[in-house]
């Protein structure tokens, strides 16, 4: 049984850093049996200059997770890509219609196969014979963004000041998370929300680097968690590309990092990037 899962999540095409935290992985007490994959392979070709360069290679990011990729969920960028019906209605889609549009033209049959399996379902429950953790790209369910719009789940954003939304939508809410734990990405913020059974609270506890090489707990009976893996393939706001292990047996979950985005240990965010 398949006990030992790295949590991927926002790779953008960046098949140099996913490389890299792979290697990491392995490197773990453990390593990792398999993969669990949060969406946003594509995407955010734009963004890629500076300092923070690195070569587009979707072929070759395809290669590296497609045999070892367990359970998956579609990202915006899964399902713009392949709902063109929405080019036009969707203003998010429509913005980024050049970059989908090349995408499409260069996806060959055997990328196409690959893509429509990574990305069947907004939404997956593992594992299937005991449902721990729910996983999902953006949210559960949609989100109304205070201008008027209620994005779908998977472009609705669950970033840190959202405590409240958190805990009402989701922790207390069975019909959003039938889970006592849950799996997203989309912020590119690594970090996770966790939520006291016995005061009915929930914090946000922001991931630093000191977090690398230390196993946090999440079977305990009283705490459950959301957790964000933060992005593979692209920084926000300074932090380091990483990744995330989740240890079913053990009933811990560790932070990994891509290395050529870290400065050093603590609780400064400036990179160096490179690729």
């Amino acid at each position: 049984m398949n006990n030992r899962h790295l949590i991927l999540s926002d790779i953008h095409e960046n098949s140099g850093s996913l490389k890299r935290i792979l290697e990491e992985a392995r490197k773990t007490d453990g390593g990792y049996d398999d993969i669990w994959l949060l969406g946003d392979i594509f995407g955010h070709a734009d963004r890629i200059s500076g300092k923070d360069a690195f070569v587009s290679d979707i072929p070759a990011v395809m290669a590296l997770i497609q045999d070892e990729t367990a359970e998956a969920v579609f990202g915006n960028w899964e399902y713009w890509l392949t709902h063109p019906e929405d080019d036009r209605t969707n203003p998010a889609q429509e913005k980024n219609l050049a970059q989908l549009n090349g995408l499409r033209e260069n996806l060959n049959g055997t990328l196409q196969g690959l893509l429509q399996r990574l990305s069947m379902k907004s939404l997956t429950v593992v594992p299937r014979e005991d449902p721990e953790f729910t996983l999902f790209h953006g949210c559960s369910f949609s989100i109304h963004n205070g201008n008027g719009q209620s994005p779908a789940p998977w472009e609705s954003y669950l970033y840190p000041k959202e405590l409240n939304r958190v805990t009402r939508g989701l922790f207390e809410n069975r019909d959003h998370l039938a889970t006592d734990h849950f799996l997203f990405g989309h912020t590119h913020m690594p970090g996770y929300f966790v939520y006291s059974t016995r005061t009915m609270t929930n914090a946000w506890m922001q991931f630093n680097e000191n977090w690398l090489g230390k196993v946090f707990p999440f079977r305990n009976g009283v705490q459950r968690f959301g957790i964000n893996p933060g992005s593979v393939g692209e920084r926000h706001a300074g932090y380091p590309r990483t990744a995330l292990i989740v240890d079913r047996s053990r009933a811990t979950f560790e932070y990994i990092a891509d290395p050529k985005s870290l400065c050093g240990r603590g609780n400064r965010y400036d990179v160096f990037g490179g690729v």
